[in-house]
């Protein structure tokens, strides 16, 4: 897909048809799509390697311990391969997985890029974090 045709989703596009995403709209859609993608979950046998949305997600994640620097690793690996799969609006350029010592199952991530629309572009902060079972992204 060219870049000049990267678009919101279908489902945003219908129901906004006289409105033009702008760069705040842009933003909270990816961050909508980064949080149903980081919450979906997919086979480890599938994830990343499936064809179509057989692939959606991510592999079970929770077991993680961001204590462990292969652990960190992975996840950040999985994370990029994801989002160029299935949220190509967004161009990573790093992903930061934090570790927190007082509570090692417990992940922060720092998503750094830049939103693509069209041959515009803007600088991106995407800032997840896991309560539980439940992915949060929010843009800064």
């Amino acid at each position: 897909m060219r870049q000049s045709e990267l678009r919101a989703p279908l489902f945003e596009r219908l129901r906004q048809v006289d409105e033009v995403f702008d760069r705040t709209a842009m933003a909270a859609s990816v961050a909508g799509e980064l949080e149903r993608l980081l919450n979906t979950r997919c086979g480890h046998a599938l994830a990343g390697n499936a064809p179509g949305i057989l692939g959606y997600g991510l592999a079970d994640w929770t077991m993680f311990q961001s204590g462990h620097e292969s652990d960190r690793r992975y996840l950040a690996r999985a994370l990029r391969q994801a989002i160029e799969r299935f949220e190509p609006r967004l161009q990573l350029s790093s992903i930061e997985v934090q570790h927190d010592p007082c509570r090692p199952q417990r992940l922060h991530l720092r998503l750094h890029g830049q939103l693509r629309q069209g041959g515009q572009r803007w600088p991106a902060l995407f800032v997840v974090s896991r309560e539980g079972e439940t992915v949060e992204v929010h843009h800064e």
